[in-house]
């Protein structure tokens, strides 16, 4: 139990929590920057800076303490905020009014908070080309105030570690793939660097002057584009869908791919799911067999034919699938957070990058961080002999409409 004191009001606080995290389930604002609820803090933009016991101290990254003895908005703080932020915003172009998110922007919110109507410096600098070769982000480097958010989304979250941070000082820029263009990089178009960026660096061309967030309305939804039904929150204004966000607080955690963030915008949400090819798992029985622990899952769609999981069920014993469309037969659901304790993923025939996208980032970030392995399916049937998995955690990911019928009995 830790006893600490917030511009003179005592509290206890049992658990370990940053001292932001506190603030912001109190009510009590201090305004930040490089912070997001959902990423890795970094304290690196010091708008955030509170006073402890004659101490500036970051509130995002320092974790409460005992005796701690808090002051968030004295004269002295504030004007430090209002200093940084009129460094930030005289390094680069922040020129609002001709921006595509003015009254949209985190950044511009908090120079009205600070009183910030003046520059004592030069300002409105355009020192980096603009790169429009991506086929739904405008990315602009001048806007940029290098709060990380992007990279740590790329990463910590999608796990697709496209993102990185090149040069120093005032030539430090957010480069793709080491310095490509971002259209040309490996980047999967998923566009949570869009969603998470408090600035116009990152914006989303089709949804570019269509309306703010606070001039539409918001509904929280699923993404049907494919059977992983990712929780979105779609913008409309006037009749018309203006953007699709990802739900962090839904069960895929914010996890999304282009086709529910993009292609229902585009499309204006006429989907159409395609059938994919088939392929006949039964000739694989006695690999699978073999292969197959006590430890094994399988993840299949919900819209399978009754008679092609129970095929399904004779080789693996513990099963899961993506929706509820058939809850009849298979009643089980698998959590992503259940997801991400898997050493082995064998994937059948599907792009991680661009079908499943949501799962194919917990792939990548766990073969990443956790050195999981992600092995193709047609690579385990026809080298079996060099895979043995012994104890490991293995889970099996079929892709949807995967017919396991023989082809006279469509």
């Amino acid at each position: 139990m830790k006893k600490i004191k917030v511009n003179g009001k005592e509290y206890l606080v049992e658990e370990e929590i940053t001292l932001l995290q506190f603030l912001k389930r109190k009510g009590v604002y201090v305004p930040y920057l490089c912070y997001h609820p959902y990423l890795r803090p970094v304290g690196s933009c010091r708008i955030c800076i509170v006073q402890d016991r004659g101490r500036y101290r970051n509130s995002c990254a320092t974790y409460i303490e005992d005796g701690m003895d808090i002051q968030t908005d004295t004269p002295e703080i504030i004007q430090m905020r209002k200093w940084m932020l009129q460094f930030l915003f005289g390094e680069r172009n922040h020129y609002c009014m001709y921006c595509a998110v003015t009254n949209d922007c985190e950044f511009q919110n908090l120079g009205y908070y600070t009183g910030l109507d003046h520059f004592h410096f030069p300002t409105f600098k355009n020192i980096f080309d603009l790169d429009n070769s991506h086929p739904y982000i405008l990315f602009d480097n001048n806007r940029c105030v290098l709060c990380s958010r992007c990279i740590r989304v790329c990463s910590e979250v999608a796990g697709h570690f496209v993102l990185s941070e090149n040069n120093k000082g005032i030539s430090s820029m957010i480069v793709a793939d080491g310095g490509k263009k971002l259209g040309e990089s490996l980047c999967t178009s998923c566009g949570l660097c869009v969603q998470v960026c408090p600035t116009g660096t990152f914006i989303d061309k089709y949804s570019m002057y269509l309306g703010r967030s606070w001039e539409s309305q918001k509904y929280q939804s699923f993404c049907f584009a494919c059977p992983v039904g990712c929780g979105i929150e779609i913008y409309n204004r006037k009749g018309n869908i203006n953007k699709v966000y990802s739900d962090w607080d839904s069960f895929t955690k914010g996890l999304i791919c282009y086709k529910g963030r993009y292609e229902s915008v585009i499309n204006y949400r006429e989907l159409k799911q395609k059938k994919l090819p088939t392929f006949n798992l039964l000739n694989n029985y006695e690999i699978l067999i073999n292969q197959v622990n006590s430890k094994s899952v399988v993840i299949i769609d919900g819209t399978l034919f009754n008679e092609e999981i129970e095929k399904i069920k004779k080789i693996f014993n513990n099963i899961f699938i993506l929706d509820d469309i058939n809850p009849k037969v298979l009643q089980n659901k698998i959590t992503f957070e259940e997801l991400d304790n898997y050493s082995v993923y064998v994937v059948d025939n599907w792009d991680i990058n661009k079908e499943y996208g949501a799962i194919g980032s917990v792939l990548k970030r766990n073969s990443y961080y956790k050195k999981a392995k992600i092995i193709q399916y047609k690579d385990l049937v026809n080298n079996f002999e060099k895979y043995s998995f012994n104890e490991e955690k293995v889970i099996f990911i079929y892709k949807n409409y995967l017919s396991l019928l023989p082809e006279n009995c469509k």
